[in-house]
């Protein structure tokens, strides 16, 4: 960790100063890594750099939020005329309709929407929509998936992409059970789900009134709409979050009427959800330019872009070291074939991970220090070519260092 230390003497007085404020000097538990994070100060399109002048390409994105790279002219220049005219109002705006219609548009499996703040608050949304619904309070989840930073009683897990323990638990409970909530690429590791898993979910809520909930708010890049489209399979609600914010906090949810309609204040009993920033006409500005750029060229280009970038790092070391992941999302794996599930992810070496983040760190390429990358419109051929060339440099000394032995 020399080496790093050395070029980051900046980052590290600002961690010292922030472990007297904050935990451990962390307010978001996914940036942290050992020894210490280097603090950031600037982006601009596929470039950041920390507060010791070193610059990176920026393969991580905010964790898929930044779709178009950071600071974007054309959502700068809209959030600065509509912060000038107010930010955020004890009232609705005509923002939130617009982002709303062209949410609906997209996504047809969403006859209404509501505005959040964060991909957890709309997962919580939902659950609270579902259990309202059908009465009942279990929740059915996927073994390592992720739907946010909150606790609830009655979820029952079961394994990715296993259909037999699926229908056995949905058969089981199918009284009991309010919801079945999936990510249609499971965010640890980036493993697609199998279409015919998919499916039987599907299946298996509609035949017992069980509210089908997709989480696309990382697949929703993935096609205009969402990963629901690419796997053609409806969902009762979806939730979304991260790039319909344009790089400003934002969740939403949506779904059939009937569902939606819970929590409209017209009906005489109706679930409350309220929230100060909810639908705020800054982050629904920059949501709206976000989705006029985002179009289906757009989207083909960045997904032919993942799918090459893919293809050559798993050309590199098939025996030893892959890459999983769906179009713009890309996930490495330190194992002959990608995992299918959490419970296959866990089993693979996390110190290979944290080396792998380090020495690309090290080369000026920034990435999850679990694996996982994806790319932005702001980022080229000569970028990908420069990922390529880093990974083929920095594996073989991984996987022949002494963590090949562990």
């Amino acid at each position: 960790m020399t080496q790093y230390e050395d070029t980051r003497k900046v980052s590290k007085a600002l961690f010292q100063k922030a472990s007297q404020v904050m935990p451990g000097g962390d307010t978001r538990s996914v940036t942290y890594f050992e020894p210490y994070p280097s603090f950031m100060v600037s982006g601009s399109g596929c470039r950041i750099q920390d507060a010791d002048g070193n610059v990176y390409i920026d393969f991580l994105n905010n964790y898929t939020s930044l779709i178009l790279g950071h600071a974007h002219p054309e959502i700068v220049t809209a959030v600065i005329d509509r912060v000038k005219k107010g930010s955020v109002f004890p009232a609705p705006t005509e923002e939130q309709v617009m982002l709303a219609e062209m949410i609906t548009k997209r996504v047809k499996s969403c006859n209404l929407v509501r505005f959040c703040n964060s991909g957890s608050e709309a997962n919580i949304q939902v659950i609270r929509a579902a259990r309202a619904h059908t009465k009942r309070e279990k929740v059915v989840t996927i073994c390592g998936g992720y739907h946010g930073g909150f606790d609830f009683k009655n979820f029952i897990g079961i394994p990715f992409n296993n259909l037999e323990k699926a229908e056995e638990t949905i058969m089981e409970y199918r009284n009991e059970i309010a919801c079945v909530i999936v990510e249609p690429v499971l965010g640890k590791g980036m493993i697609p789900a199998e279409k015919d898993f998919l499916h039987l979910l599907r299946e298996l809520t509609a035949d017992f009134d069980i509210v089908f909930v997709l989480d696309e708010v990382v697949t929703f890049r993935l096609d205009t709409g969402g990963a629901q489209t690419v796997y053609n399979v409806k969902p009762d609600m979806t939730t979304l979050g991260k790039l319909i914010g344009g790089g400003f906090p934002v969740g939403a949810f949506g779904g059939r009427e009937d569902l939606m309609m819970l929590f409209s204040p017209q009906n005489k009993e109706f679930i409350h959800h309220s929230g100060t920033f909810n639908g705020n006409p800054v982050t629904m500005t920059a949501g709206l330019e976000t989705l006029k750029i985002l179009d289906s060229q757009a989207i083909e280009r960045l997904n032919e872009m993942g799918d090459l970038l893919r293809e050559n790092l798993n050309k590199l070391s098939e025996d030893s070291v892959c890459v999983s992941g769906m179009g713009s999302l890309l996930h490495f794996h330190f194992a002959r074939e990608p995992a299918s599930n959490a419970e296959e992810f866990e089993r693979q070496n996390r110190q290979w991970f944290s080396q792998l983040h380090m020495r690309m760190l090290m080369n000026r390429v920034y990435m999850a220090p679990g694996g996982m990358f994806n790319v932005s419109l702001a980022i080229g051929e000569e970028e990908t070519e420069k990922f390529l060339k880093t990974a083929e440099k920095v594996i073989p000394h991984i996987i022949n260092s002494s963590f090949s032995q562990m």
